[in-house]
């Protein structure tokens, strides 16, 4: 190499490049090539493997840089590493932290980690704190053990600790949040310590063993539950609101008018259904289904039912089992609700 240095580091090597230097007292410190790369003084056992303008500061013992141009790790953040990118920065006293790659990324705590990324930032006193990517995080003084795992402009506000921030723009301002935000582009931000908040425009779906409230077990809960809204606007015959195994739920062409169609041949296949008509009355239907394929009524229009709830499926099979609670204005063909089933819809 050419004009490359080094003062009083027994064990130091400087493999190559050009001007390239190592100070007095890192001894054992290794800069494999690269140009313009420096060690500072007793930061013994450092390495620069090759890049630009890299520099690891005075006293940070053990630290590493594996590439890229103009990375800094401080003074005496010891044991901590930049892989590769460009003007990253582990500053003074952020021990044993990590920047994988990226560029203008920077930590000032403790044992934190950048994996990539662009213009991210972990500030002094989030120690073991994460941001996995993206692109214009924040995690903020004294917000230890929080964690962004990628997406664009999150932040995890001073002292919120052990909290979570996700997607777009989400704030977590409180210790122990969860915040996930969807792609709107305005903030969404947490309201209270321990918060679970999820911004979700196109709606929420939930799939597998979904348990909500109190429970006493009868036997055990091993099936998956799909939960979802329903919203049935089309009541042309044959349109499908819900299914269950070879059963479907369908609109009969009326406003309110309901049938259950069967489709192949099989055995033990019931429903119920209990509804209230416009006047405030009961209507219910219970019946066991033919094993044929056959089209069954659950409810006509002429019975003029608003609301009602339908279990319908395989007595002896909780996997193809769906219950369907729907209601509407009197007269209305759009009727809405929810469904839960343990068959995929």
């Amino acid at each position: 190499g050419v004009t490359n240095r080094i003062e009083g580091s027994d064990g130091a090597v400087i493999a190559g490049g050009y001007g390239n230097s190592i100070a007095t007292g890192s001894y054992n410190a290794v800069i494999a090539g690269g140009r313009a790369q420096r060690i500072g003084t007793n930061a013994f056992t450092a390495a620069i493997v090759g890049g630009w303008g890299n520099e690891v500061r005075e006293e940070a013992s053990g630290s590493f840089i594996g590439a890229g141009g103009f990375n800094l790790i401080d003074e005496s953040a010891f044991n901590a590493a930049i892989v590769s990118g460009r003007d990253n920065t582990l500053a003074a006293g952020a021990t044993k932290s990590f920047i994988g790659a990226g560029t203008i990324n920077r930590i000032e705590a403790q044992q934190a980690v950048i994996g990539g990324g662009s213009d991210n930032i972990i500030a002094a006193g989030a120690n073991s704190s994460v941001i996995g990517g993206g692109e214009g995080h924040r995690i903020y003084n004294g917000a230890p053990y929080s964690v962004i795992p990628g997406g664009r402009a999150n932040h995890i506000a001073d002292n919120a600790t052990n909290a979570f921030a996700a997607g777009y723009r989400a704030q977590a301002n409180h210790p122990g949040t969860f915040v996930w935000a969807d792609g709107q582009d305005t903030d969404f931000a947490s309201t209270t310590p321990n918060e679970f908040s999820v911004r979700a425009s196109g709606g929420i779906r939930l799939q597998g063993l979904v348990q909500i409230g109190s429970e006493t077990n009868a036997g055990t809960g091993t099936r998956p539950i799909l939960v979802r809204r329903v919203e049935s606007t089309d009541n042309s015959p044959g349109k499908v609101v819900a299914r269950a195994e070879d059963m479907q739920l369908q609109r009969d062409g009326s406003t309110g008018g309901f049938v259950i169609i069967t489709q192949s041949n099989r055995a033990n296949r019931s429903l119920s259904a209990f509804g209230i008509n416009s006047s405030g009355a009961p209507v219910g239907t219970n019946f066991t289904l033919a094993t044929a394929p056959s089209t069954n009524i659950v409810f006509t229009d002429a019975q003029n039912v608003v609301s009602f709830t339908t279990t319908f499926g395989d007595i002896y099979n909780n996997a193809e089992v769906t219950q369907v609670s729907i209601s509407r204005r009197s007269g209305d063909y759009f009727w809405v609700g929810t469904l839960t089933s343990s068959r995929d819809q």
